[in-house]
């Protein structure tokens, strides 16, 4: 009698953790803390949000999703690392823009870093994905943990538990290897950090 190591519930549950926990999540949750966090004016702190959202939560899903309904990108997991460049390259001139508007805007020196930091990150991830495929989901979220451990110790650990998830979930779903998930770790927390 053969005993099926596939576990449909822990399939099912890796899913989930892999949608909920997408890299824009990441963004939306680390640029809406920092957005509330530094004082600005109110007009300042609308403007500087939606900038910050637009660029990173808004456009790259509207992208993905454009790419993916012209046959571009073959899944929701983007598995093809070929299939990730023009993405990359649609963020990149995003976070481009979004730096110069919130400089322009005077934002927080924090928030505009930080998105000069997702540009160079993305950069790095564009000549990283020539010779070898990386997880961004995991790349994204240990750049979250690098953030926050500045900021706030607790949530700092509540970012490392859904990291370990995230990494999990990546694993199970077989979107990526083991070294990938690693190396898009420490790519991630170390060039945030």
């Amino acid at each position: 009698m053969k005993f099926s190591t596939v576990n449909p519930k822990s399939l099912i549950f890796a899913r989930i953790i892999s949608n909920v926990f997408l890299p824009p999540t990441f963004s939306f949750f680390t640029f809406a803390f920092l957005n509330f966090y530094y004082p600005q004016t109110f007009n300042s702190l609308i403007l500087n949000f939606s900038i910050t959202i637009s660029a990173t939560v808004v456009l790259p899903i509207i992208f993905f999703v454009f790419q993916r309904r012209k046959g571009n990108i073959v899944d929701n997991d983007a598995v093809i690392k070929e299939q990730r460049t023009y993405p990359y390259i649609f963020s990149m001139t995003i976070f481009i823009v979004a730096s110069v508007l919130l400089w322009f805007n005077n934002a927080p020196v924090f928030i505009t870093s930080l998105m000069i930091c997702y540009l160079l990150n993305t950069l790095v991830v564009v000549i990283i994905n020539i010779f070898y495929k990386i997880s961004i989901h995991s790349l994204t979220a240990s750049g979250t943990l690098a953030v926050f451990v500045n900021i706030s110790l607790l949530t700092a650990g509540i970012i490392l538990l859904i990291l370990i998830f995230v990494m999990w979930s990546r694993l199970r779903l077989r979107a990526h290897t083991f070294s990938q998930v690693i190396m898009g770790t420490f790519v991630g927390f170390f060039l945030t950090y």
